[in-house]
């Protein structure tokens, strides 16, 4: 499948689409049918990969289970695993970036990243009205917001980490 069937599959427009309303329609192209919210994004996600892999790092939805080869995961691990893999002492080859479990729960301050030397937790709590953060690894800096109800999108916050040279502060 083509790329620009693919987004079309998936209701994304391209530049050259933004004029066709059918998009924002709601329905199903075929068939004319109601679409329910996050069925395109779960059909999406499905054709996704588990994980990738890129210079130091590796991203992955949970994580990982300690002692089994990255070739040989489970899909359920990498997309629901929580303790088993930032409680574990196993030291691994690259830094995985990873989301699902609120960083608060892990130890880290309500709406902060959780760094390790291998691991970086990334799920900063938006969901739970804490914070909203983007991660720049190369100037290892973290930019966050509040999604409180009363201020959602304020509050806006720049933390760094470790060596970052060459990047302005």
């Amino acid at each position: 499948m083509a790329a620009h069937e693919r987004l079309r599959q998936y209701r994304v427009r391209t530049p050259a689409q933004k004029n066709e309303s059918r998009f924002d329609s709601g329905q199903n192209r075929r068939t004319g049918q109601a679409v329910a919210p996050g069925r395109a994004g779960a059909t999406l996600a499905a054709g996704l990969p588990h994980y990738i892999e890129h210079g130091p790092y590796l991203f992955v939805h949970a994580g990982i289970r300690p002692g089994i080869a990255l070739a040989s995961q489970q899909p359920y691990d990498l997309l629901a695993i929580r303790e088993e893999f930032w409680h574990s002492a196993a030291q691994f080859e690259r830094v995985i970036v990873f989301g699902h479990t609120p960083t608060h729960r892990m130890g880290a301050a309500p709406g902060e990243i959780w760094i390790r030397p291998d691991r970086i937790g990334i799920d900063t709590g938006a969901k739970h009205g804490l914070r909203l953060t983007l991660v720049d690894l190369t100037c290892r800096k973290s930019y966050s917001c509040s999604t409180k109800e009363k201020g959602t999108y304020t509050d806006f916050r720049m933390a760094a980490w470790g060596k970052n040279e060459g990047c302005e502060n």
